[in-house]
């Protein structure tokens, strides 16, 4: 899931910029920051992929130096802007997206769309460290993650992997078509065959169980994924 952030210390267009955001991404959370500073001692603790709108001007610091310290592959940055002549100097620090204050609504959709391809992008592979070695596998090859006891079992194909990372670790550095359907339970949205309330068939006829508690989200997001109606 995708964490939004925005840092302004506008406290009327802080409150219009998360308006947007929960209106149309109202499943992710969004944190808001006034203070650079605060925010730099919190966001390694907000978990990634991150979506950060940043403005240039703040009060008592720079959003342009700011962002320089932040730039990472899962986290994406979003400048804003009420004022057009900073706009050059944001081209020496690495960003997504640039909106002027005045065409944010128009503009958010577009902005976010192109963060979340960014970041899915660095996420096509997951580096796994296992006992005695690392391994590359590319995301699309998982089907599911299953956790039992401090282990957690990548089913791929024909491969098994078992890491200690738990579920929300690794969902965490997984692109946004895995979701948590259970409290032991990570699918991969692609790998479906069969749905069903209770439960998931996959690509390779493992049967996956839905909790009651994960059921709205999982039936929200395959119907997204697949724009195919999903009735409760």
């Amino acid at each position: 899931m995708y964490q939004f952030i925005i840092c302004e210390d506008d406290a009327t267009q802080r409150a219009h910029l998360q308006a947007l955001i929960k209106a149309r991404y109202a499943d992710c959370p969004v944190f808001c920051y006034e203070d650079v500073e605060k925010l730099l001692r919190e966001l390694p603790h907000i978990p990634a992929p991150r979506i950060i709108f940043m403005d240039i001007v703040l009060k008592d610091s720079s959003g342009i130096d700011a962002a320089s310290k932040i730039a990472s592959a899962d986290t994406a940055i979003i400048f804003i802007t009420a004022f057009l002549d900073k706009v050059r100097d944001i081209f020496e620090t690495s960003h997504t997206y640039f909106i002027h204050k005045p065409d944010l609504e128009l503009r958010l959709e577009p902005a976010v769309e192109k963060a979340m391809k960014q970041l899915n992008a660095h996420r096509s592979r997951i580096v796994l460290q296992m006992r005695d070695r690392r391994v590359i596998v590319a995301t699309a090859a998982i089907l599911c993650i299953e956790r039992t006891q401090r282990t957690s079992e990548i089913r791929c194909l024909r491969e098994r992997y078992h890491v200690s990372d738990d579920l929300d670790h690794l969902l965490a550095r997984l692109p946004d078509h895995f979701v948590r359907c259970h409290r032991s339970y990570v699918v991969n949205l692609d790998a479906i065959k069969v749905y069903r309330r209770n439960e998931l068939i996959l690509s390779d006829d493992t049967l996956v169980p839905i909790g009651r508690s994960y059921s709205e989200h999982v039936r929200k997001c395959f119907q997204a994924h697949s724009d195919e109606p999903v009735h409760a």
